[in-house]
């Protein structure tokens, strides 16, 4: 059985600060919660109508759980409580270095792996690109790949 928990905490405590961060740059004015369709939150920062398309500037954040790969005493799935990774979804040259590095500092401190996934064109299907920088300075003692 997976837990949210973490998760869901994370995802409060990053909301809160994020929306603190961007009030000093321009275009960006919301930031809003969803879930996948596994539960797991997404965080969509954007201006203030909510805009994710091609050009517009946003950043999609995803923190979610670790596959223990093992299962659980009746041969289900299973996903660690810790640790979690938190996947950083933008579009090419949508965000300056300055409007990234803003947000990228608040989502650094909270120590978890960061895999940054970079495409033409931004969308909730971004999480499925390939990872263009995977950054962790914890190693974590599971059994992941």
């Amino acid at each position: 059985m997976k837990s949210l928990a973490k998760a869901e905490n994370t995802s409060r405590n990053l909301q809160e600060m994020l929306s603190f961060r961007i009030k000093s740059l321009s275009g960006l004015d919301k930031v809003v919660e969803t879930r996948d369709s596994d539960g797991w939150p997404i965080l969509t920062v954007s201006n203030a109508a909510g805009t994710v398309t091609a050009g517009a500037k946003c950043l999609l954040i995803k923190i979610k759980g670790v596959d223990m790969v093992s299962k659980d005493i009746f041969g289900n799935a299973d996903t660690a409580f810790t640790p979690h990774i938190i996947e950083v979804a933008q579009e090419e040259d949508a965000l300056t270095s300055s409007e990234f590095a803003t947000m990228f500092l608040e989502i650094a401190k909270i120590g978890m792996r960061i895999q940054l996934k970079t495409s033409a064109a931004l969308a909730a299907a971004s999480f499925a690109t390939a990872v263009s920088a995977d950054l962790d300075d914890i190693l974590y003692p599971t059994k992941t790949a």
